[in-house]
């Protein structure tokens, strides 16, 4: 047999291990465990995002998500570094993020359990998925991972008005024997040509800042079983806001939240049975500010707090029937609380029915959410939900409950919906992230009864030509109390498509929203830190317009956002002006290589 030379046999062997490569790049491995996703009862499927919705939406925090929500008041201080919270029928309390099953806890000192919203990063999520409960809303965010052989990258850039700039970047890869690595990073900064609270120089202030996060998993996983660590950092800091008239100043901020996990998990939550153990610490340090005033919430030396929370929970689903137990142990200050809960829903083609029970040591609460959902005919649908919340004797609240009842219409590719809900009683804990001391609010009439809240909640979703869609809610209340404007109006028109007509292959993809948002004046209290009650301001009439244009070619996406499209001024906190008019574009890139 005659021998090959030297240049033959590595053309062979490059041959065999292109082969093999291409082998090793189709190859999908086992995915990891997901904590368990709540069936949904809602008239229509509008409040599940995968990764592809979220980063195509015009969203660049949750808030901007949240504010699809019917009940769902959003607030900001300012651009992407400031203070980001929102309410839920008035309350700030019964908003609550779970981070793969994790409950995001907010511990500094100065939040008062509101947590910020710009701790949530939506660019390092592969899901999200709203539930509405009728006396809270729970959302459910899943982390990015990474199921192929073939490594993933992405990137983002983008830059714009106010000295906006930032990076984003994100590994990930699966190996043959199951094992990942995925490592990711952002960091974002804005400025309106001054300099930094914390630095040498006073400026105007406005809220600008900076923005650093890394995250990173390694893990294993097979058909059945799945272990893996994962952690995030987060460092931010945050000019002062100077407040006008009675509005007091928004504090300055600098600090660092770290959080992390350990996961063991069995079996796949959509199907079969399920278990899952999860350790989490989280470590959040908040670094003095400049200027300390004398109010209780302002850090004159840095502090640092540690909350661990260990999550045990197990169920098993079927396509009709789901049930699960889970069990949270909080330990922080030498102090445990138990929070176990329960879930069961049933689901049909006519008729689906859900049961979540919890017991909430975090505000010495138990409270129940009942829904159910009826759709006898393809063209109509209706929902009804209940909570129920009772409170310990100690904290001198009374039991609060909240009903909605809603109804849709499908007409000609559209649903028509309609419904109305009724609060019992107003009772709301404050943001103390922009208004000052801890304090709890209660609306009470002169006999000194809680008052009752109706709201009627309108909505209008379908296409109009093609890919053309509109999307009409809105939610108004018969009575207009703190932090709870009268009228929210919200309507986005936008225009997807892929040109498949032009581009078969779907290379190409177009991407346009117009959002304008309506919101009547409304009360917000402030607390000068003493015993004289708190401060209203009123805030203006605000009306805002956004607008968002994406192309895609190929795997990279150029996009263009412009907020406040009108340029006339407006604010969520009243005293608090919002930066006048800000553009940003940029460009994603992913691949795998």
């Amino acid at each position: 047999m005659p021998r090959l030379d030297s240049a033959t046999q590595a053309r062979a062997q490059r041959r065999i291990d292109s082969i093999a490569d291409f082998r090793r790049g189709d190859t999908i491995k086992a995915p990891f465990a997901r904590f368990e996703t709540p069936k949904s009862f809602e008239i229509d499927e509008r409040l599940r995002f995968n990764r592809e919705q979220i980063l195509t939406s015009e969203a660049t925090n949750l808030i901007e998500l949240l504010d699809r929500v019917p009940g769902v008041v959003s607030y900001r201080t300012g651009w992407l570094a400031s203070a980001h919270i929102a309410s839920y029928l008035g309350d700030f309390a019964r908003i609550r993020v779970f981070m793969d099953g994790v409950e995001l806890d907010a511990i500094d000192p100065r939040s008062n359990r509101v947590l910020d919203y710009t701790d949530v990063h939506l660019w390092a999520l592969d899901e999200i998925v709203i539930e509405r409960a009728a006396g809270e809303v729970r959302v459910w965010c899943h982390t990015a991972t990474v199921n192929r052989i073939t490594p993933y990258t992405r990137t983002d850039v983008f830059t714009g008005d106010l000295n906006t700039n930032g990076f984003r970047g994100l590994f990930g890869r699966r190996f043959m024997n199951g094992m990942t690595l995925q490592v990711a990073g952002q960091q974002f900064a804005t400025q309106q040509g001054r300099s930094s609270a914390f630095g040498t120089t006073t400026g105007v202030g406005r809220g600008d800042g900076a923005n650093q996060t890394l995250n990173a998993r390694v893990g294993w996983a097979n058909a059945r079983w799945s272990a893996d660590v994962y952690g995030v950092v987060t460092t931010r800091d945050r000019d002062a806001q100077e407040g006008i008239d009675s509005t007091p100043d928004v504090l300055a901020f600098r600090g660092a939240r770290r959080e992390g996990y350990v996961r063991l998990g069995y079996g796949d939550t959509s199907s079969g049975f399920w278990s899952q153990l999860m350790l989490n610490s989280l470590r959040v340090r908040l670094e003095g500010v400049r200027d300390p005033a004398e109010e209780d919430t302002t850090v004159r030396s840095d502090t640092t707090r540690v909350r661990e929370q260990k999550v045990l929970a197990v169920g098993y689903r079927t396509n009709t029937w789901q049930l699960s137990l889970t069990e949270r142990l909080r330990t922080f200050e030498g102090k445990a609380w138990h929070a176990p809960a329960v879930r069961a829903a049933y689901s049909a083609r006519l008729f689906s029915a859900g049961l979540f029970v919890e017991r909430t040591p975090l505000d010495s609460s138990q409270h129940a959410d009942a829904s159910v959902r009826f759709a006898p005919l393809p063209w109509i649908a209706l929902g009804v939900s209940h909570s129920l919340r009772q409170f310990d004797d100690t904290t001198g609240r009374d039991d609060e409950s909240v009903t909605r009842v809603e109804g849709g219409l499908n007409w000609k590719r559209w649903w028509l919906t309609g419904g109305i809900v009724r609060q019992s009683a107003f009772s709301q804990v404050a943001p103390t992230l922009v208004s000052g001391r801890v304090q709890i609010l209660t609306a009470a009439d002169e006999n000194g009864d809680p008052i009752a809240s109706t709201a009627v909640l309108f909505g209008a979703r379908g296409t109009i030509y093609k890919s053309l869609r509109l999307d009409v809610q809105g939610t108004r209340w018969t009575n207009n109390l703190t932090y709870r404007p009268q009228l929210t109006v919200r309507s986005d028109l936008s225009l997807t498509t892929s040109w498949l007509g032009r581009f078969p292959r779907g290379e190409f993809g177009f991407n346009a929203h117009i959002i304008a948002e309506y919101r009547d004046p409304f009360d917000f209290a402030f607390f000068a830190g003493d015993d004289r009650g708190p401060v209203f301001v009123r805030s203006q009439v605000s009306r805002v317009i956004t607008s968002l244009v994406e192309i895609r070619i190929q795997r990279a996406v150029l996009f263009y956002q412009f907020h406040n499209v009108s340029g006339q001024p407006y604010e969520y906190v009243p005293g608090i002006v919002m930066p006048r008019q800000v553009q940003m574009y940029g460009v994603r890139w992913e691949f795998w290589n």
